[in-house]
């Protein structure tokens, strides 16, 4: 309560001496009966304001700190991401290695059954030897084009037939007897087929 409050309301000296003293009064024992609660208020607020940051630039840290936690997380899941890409991407060309192998055989295994002429005679390989040179060789010898044909048939007869000559027979194209890959030898009995040709040449069953 102020002074000039109570002048304002046209009250006497005496008057407002009186009632500025039982204010007073009222004042100190109001703070006497409540004084041990005040201060405990104070004391607690203390320690709130202790929990708190002194400055800005804390609560400007603890964000920073935040963004770059976050900014790791994201680097992370990132990184992560792109070794599963790569994973796929191996895979996927595995199996595509796998499927064009597989491919290239099949071409192979084809042209070694239908043989290369040779003048009058076509040379050709035996199945089971076929199936045998299929498993093993460098695919890196036959050249493929866009549409996936072999390209280099004659180079790649050319090599099975030198690396696998003793399963490549002579065969007459126009109603001729089968003769043996190599000249001289018995003219004797003529074999009727490849099989019994291969057969006279090593002296057994040739599959």
């Amino acid at each position: 309560m102020k002074r000039s409050t109570l002048t304002g309301m046209g009250l006497e000296k005496d008057q407002i001496d009186a009632i500025m003293a039982e204010h007073g009064a009222t004042v100190e024992a109001l703070k006497e009966k409540h004084g041990d609660a005040v201060e405990a208020l104070k004391e607690e607020l203390k320690e709130v304001k202790a929990q708190l940051p002194d400055d800005k630039t804390d609560w400007k840290q603890k964000y920073d700190d935040e963004v770059k936690a976050h900014g790791e997380t994201k680097t992370t899941l990132e990184s992560d991401l792109e070794t599963e890409r790569a994973a796929h991407g191996a895979t996927r060309d595995t199996y595509k290695a796998k499927e064009d192998a597989a491919s290239t055989d099949v071409l192979v295994a084809d042209l070694l059954k239908q043989g290369r002429k040779d003048g009058e005679k076509t040379l050709k390989m035996s199945d089971a030897a076929i199936i045998k040179a299929v498993k093993d060789y460098d695919r890196t010898l036959v050249k493929r084009d866009e549409k996936g044909n072999i390209t280099n048939a004659d180079e790649v007869w050319a090599h099975f037939a030198s690396e696998w000559s003793d399963f490549v027979g002579e065969v007459k194209v126009e109603g001729a007897d089968v003769g043996r890959s190599t000249g001289g030898g018995d003219t004797g009995t003529q074999p009727k087929n490849l099989k019994e040709a291969l057969s006279q040449k090593y002296g057994g069953n040739n599959q």
